[in-house]
């Protein structure tokens, strides 16, 4: 029961000003280029139809890159020429299972960190990379912007998806923060060899 309370408070967090920033983005794409605003109605629509069903604690890194790349066509389609998404992830990491909803929290933060002080040149990597404990998985922005928030319920995304992280593989797997200013912000957990 509280991994379902986890789970539908990071849904709550993202929704909101998400479908917001997403309806005013294809209000403003629909009269210059219909096709296009379809195909982001329809990106909008997965993006949510994959938020319901995530109801489960545990999805493929393969699914949770589709739910990830329905909400960055959208955030894509926003930032216009400000955004360039590069994700590199090992092929034998795609079937290997983690808390549902763990990517989509860390790649908004790069763009609400990140991406949207840069006026231009803002690239989002989502990349793997062999460590001798595991296969790390990174989220990295070029803006190297990001402060963590202060106050009582400071970062509590960033606190779930941390939590639920370790929870599933343990303390190896912590969620990381790496920042240097004005160069990058690097998010990052280990997917541990021995779990399969």
């Amino acid at each position: 029961m509280l991994a379902q309370a986890e789970i539908k408070l990071l849904h709550a967090q993202v929704n909101p000003h998400f479908l917001f920033n997403a309806l005013n983005t294809i209000s403003a794409v629909v009269r210059r280029d219909p096709a296009k605003a379809r195909e982001l109605i329809q990106h909008l629509s997965q993006f949510f139809r994959s938020n319901l069903k995530q109801n489960i604690e545990a999805v493929t890194l393969k699914d949770e890159l589709a739910h990830v790349n329905a909400y960055l066509t959208i955030e894509k389609a926003r930032f216009t020429d400000r955004l360039e998404v590069e994700i590199d992830i090992d092929a034998s990491l795609l079937q290997r299972k983690l808390p549902t909803f763990t990517l989509q929290p860390l790649v908004e933060n790069a763009i609400k960190h990140g991406i949207s002080n840069l006026f231009e040149g803002g690239v989002v990597r989502i990349y793997s990379q062999n460590e001798a404990q595991g296969q790390r998985i990174v989220v990295e922005d070029n803006a190297g912007s990001y402060l963590a928030p202060q106050g009582e319920h400071a970062g509590l995304g960033m606190q779930i998806v941390a939590k639920r992280l370790t929870n599933k593989f343990g303390q190896v797997s912590d969620l990381t923060i790496d920042v240097v200013k004005n160069q990058y912000t690097r998010m990052s957990f280990l997917i541990p060899n021995d779990d399969r």
